[in-house]
């Protein structure tokens, strides 16, 4: 099914943005301690305390990292066919429980929700993921990907009433939103890329065209993943154009 397939295709989208954040170096983190920590400078009481508070932060988050890593192991395993889902879901699981205080913390809920679903454990990857995304900052690069997934886990789902609660979130996605960062381009694009994909199960192309027409002229220099989307949806609309 499309919407299934959708979900996997995502998961491969979030890989390589766990790349780029993630593995290119400690700079984001870096920029989050900083910001972080200026906060709460402001209500240091001492210059000492400051700094002990700064290297508190520092190790906690290093640590959160570390086990983070040790958790994307396990989803390698998974990826060369020796690993199974229920142990990337224990790890995540026991990894949130260990960093639930760092910026991390939701990520390893998300990596949960995955496991969860590959599992068949659909409501609860739902739960898992709609939990992470309580968490996660809404400027987070990840987020309107991760809104997303969660979207498409719903339509999945048997229940009607979910299936068309899902529907309804890839609308609010889709929706213009003025002068858009690059990090909600690429939840847009997917957003619009899905609603069209799941009226053309339904063969229903004048909905599809509205979507995929919509896509297609979104100006996505740069946006690299985003640009295979709309490349792909253009290709198809001249199959009912």
């Amino acid at each position: 099914m499309a919407v299934r397939d959708g979900v996997i295709v995502v998961r491969s989208v979030l890989t390589q943005l766990y790349h780029n954040i993630f593995n290119s170096g400690s700079s984001k983190q870096t920029r989050f301690a900083r910001a972080f920590l200026l906060v709460a400078s402001l209500g240091a009481v001492s210059v000492g305390g400051f700094y002990l508070y700064k290297i508190y932060v520092e190790n906690r988050e290093a640590a959160a990292s570390r086990i983070f890593d040790e958790c994307m192991n396990e989803v390698k395993k998974v990826q060369d066919g020796y690993g199974s889902w229920r142990d990337v879901q224990l790890a995540f699981q026991s990894g949130y429980d260990r960093s639930s205080s760092s910026r991390l913390a939701p990520y390893f809920l998300a990596q949960k929700a995955d496991a969860s679903y590959n599992m068949g454990q659909k409501d609860e990857a739902i739960k898992s993921l709609s939990q992470a995304l309580g968490l996660m900052s809404e400027s987070s690069d990840l987020y309107s990907v991760y809104k997303v997934k969660l979207a498409l886990m719903k339509i999945d789902m048997s229940d009607a009433n979910l299936s068309s609660q899902g529907i309804d979130e890839l609308e609010s996605l889709a929706q213009p939103k003025g002068k858009s960062e690059d990090k909600d381009l690429l939840g847009k694009s997917l957003a619009l890329y899905y609603l069209g994909l799941y009226y053309w199960d339904k063969a229903d192309f004048t909905k599809v065209k509205v979507y995929w027409n919509d896509l297609v002229k979104i100006n996505l220099d740069g946006q690299e993943l985003a640009s295979e989307y709309a490349k792909i949806a253009r290709e198809k609309l001249k199959q009912i154009s």
